[in-house]
């Protein structure tokens, strides 16, 4: 499996303990559920020579019914020189997976559950094939920075090709992760580390740091110790930038307090370079937007029932006027008609 996402590949894919944006659909959909915002990513990777790759994943966190993911991951080879058994020219071949996920996850209080549904696309020259695979992982947040993650992914039956089966890269992921504050306010500091157990390719182990000097960015390295990849060291950067919010022209009855409306949408870009052994280097570069407001300010009621018209008060009393004393004396009362 080709790691699409620069920031879980510059941390050496060790990312199943961490998982705390949406990235997770890739590799533990359980991560989407702690998530606040919604999120989108795009990533191009021009992976080796002929090879690319297209990655696309979105994240709607709703406010009660746990957060719901869509994401998309293509990889084309380009035409290449085809023979036969008697090493005669017999024209060009080319090559193409495509994966689409569903998944959903949830969670209760810092446990949280989530799977993912993918159907799979191939293509290998005129043959073709299809099939369904399913993706299950647990993602627990412990206190003091701490998280511990497991993820089973490409749970099905495999491809068929004509005659030929090919299974499914039935992969589990065990993870830890930790993350807190590092040298002056402000900065972070997070470490992972994975343990991956892929079906005829044995157990690996992968392992990240990555530091927020400063809010908006970040420096990151990692270790993949897969033999079938060769990758070994990678390094990444990230930034994140703040976007300014548009003024708001909506009618008095629809304007909502500035502390209602959420933070300003925020672009993130993130890069990683990973060496590939005998085949180079990769490069690797994508763009997320978070925006929208948090889960917790969802859970106000609509615009129009949040303007508050302060009642008026009842206008005081006026007091009473003081009441005049009459001294009426025997013999002084006249008719009323004087």
């Amino acid at each position: 499996m080709i790691g699409a996402a620069p920031r879980p590949v510059a941390m050496g894919e060790a990312f199943v303990g961490l998982a705390d944006d949406v990235n997770a659909i890739a590799y533990t959909p359980a991560g989407l559920a702690f998530l606040e915002r919604q999120e989108a990513s795009l990533v191009h990777n021009v992976y080796i020579e002929g090879v690319q790759q297209d990655y696309l994943a979105y994240v709607f966190p709703a406010t009660r019914y746990g957060s719901f993911a869509l994401g998309g991951n293509q990889v084309r080879v380009a035409p290449f020189s085809s023979y036969d058994v008697n090493d005669q020219p017999t024209g060009s071949v080319s090559a193409q997976d495509q994966a689409f996920t569903g998944a959903y996850a949830q969670n209760w209080g810092n446990l949280a559950l989530g799977g993912a549904f993918k159907h799979i696309n191939s293509r290998l020259a005129s043959f073709s094939a299809s099939g369904h695979a399913y993706d299950f992982g647990a993602l627990w947040r412990l206190q003091r920075g701490l998280g511990l993650g497991v993820a089973i992914q490409n749970i099905g039956s495999g491809l068929t090709y004509e005659q030929e089966s090919a299974p499914l890269p039935r992969t589990i992921r065990l993870g830890g992760s930790w993350r807190g504050a590092f040298l002056w306010p402000g900065s972070t500091c997070g470490l992972t580390l994975d343990g991956v157990f892929a079906r005829d390719r044995g157990g690996y182990l992968g392992a990240g740091a990555e530091v927020w000097a400063f809010p908006y960015a970040a420096v990151r390295v990692g270790y993949l110790g897969s033999q079938d990849s060769d990758i070994g060291f990678s390094w990444g950067v990230g930034f994140r930038i703040p976007l300014r919010r548009a003024p708001s022209d909506m009618p008095t009855w629809k304007a909502r307090p500035r502390e209602d409306v959420g933070p300003p949408p925020e672009l993130q870009i993130d890069y990683a370079f990973a060496r590939m052994g005998d085949m180079g280097i990769t490069h690797r570069m994508s763009l997320s937007l978070r925006f929208g407001r948090t889960k917790q300010e969802r859970t106000y009621a609509p615009d129009w029932k949040e303007t508050k018209v302060a009642p008026k008060k009842a206008a005081a009393p006026l007091p009473a006027a003081p009441a005049k004393e009459e001294h009426i004396n025997e013999g002084d009362i006249s008719p009323s008609w004087r």
